[in-house]
């Protein structure tokens, strides 16, 4: 299940957002510090061990969300005791009336297993088509020289045109869309930087990686965002 997650303002880091999931290898906890921490990153500040206090989180609804997580959405966050608004003009001092509801009849049936088992499912699929995308992007992309148009070091950085020596490549799920991920460097850059793209097209300079594998230096020719006969069309998001 996906949630917003939002950062206090800090002495040293301003309000931010982030979207992340609770997922069987990582709770949602652990990827909001992770973010957090690269946003730090970013602005030369050293990590935190743990989410700073007043960071809060909210279930991102969707049509496709499971009744199961709905529901219990609504139990811990709309009921009465909860949020007294929800009680209209009734006085958050005094608990509603309540009336006993007659015994059900027939038999009752736990499907809760069959929800746990789809979202396992779900996410199982989920997995797999970022798998294959990001394995289909390494083939195209992965040790060649590029010119990309990219958010550095972390998403919402104003976008640049970058040429990079692309190392790794990945996909995550950012502010509620998906974000393509080069990692690498630029020039004679020591330390590997990396690149957030929401753009379809990347320039491949195979003939500036090719010199640039057989151990010549100096300075590697980018090729133009213009030029569309060394254009690759990335997969539409």
């Amino acid at each position: 299940m996906k949630y917003k997650v939002k950062f206090p303002l800090t002495h040293d880091m301003s309000p931010i957002d982030y979207v992340v999931q609770d997922k069987p290898t990582e709770s949602k906890e652990e990827e909001a510090l992770w973010y957090y921490n690269k946003s730090r990153e970013h602005d030369g500040l050293p990590p935190l061990t743990k989410l700073p206090t007043g960071t809060k989180f909210s279930a991102i609804y969707s049509e496709n969300m499971k009744l199961s997580d709905l529901a219990k959405k609504i139990i811990n966050e709309d009921t009465w005791g909860n949020n007294p608004s929800a009680a209209g003009s009734m006085s958050p001092g005094t608990m509603p009336t309540t009336t006993s509801a007659p015994a059900p009849t027939g038999r009752n049936m736990d499907i809760s297993n069959l929800f746990k088992n789809f979202k396992t499912e779900l996410e199982k699929q989920e997995d797999a088509a970022i798998k294959k995308l990001s394995d289909q992007l390494k083939k195209s992309f992965l040790k060649k020289a590029v010119k990309i148009k990219a958010s550095k070091g972390s998403v919402g950085q104003i976008e640049k045109e970058y040429n990079v020596n692309v190392d790794d490549i990945d996909v995550r799920y950012m502010k509620d869309k998906y974000f393509i991920v080069f990692s690498g460097k630029e020039g004679k850059e020591e330390q590997a930087s990396e690149y957030y793209l929401d753009d379809s097209v990347v320039n491949v300079d195979d003939a500036a990686q090719s010199i640039s594998t057989t151990g010549r230096t100096g300075g590697m020719a980018a090729p133009s965002m213009s030029d569309t006969s060394k254009k690759n069309i990335l997969p539409q998001k």
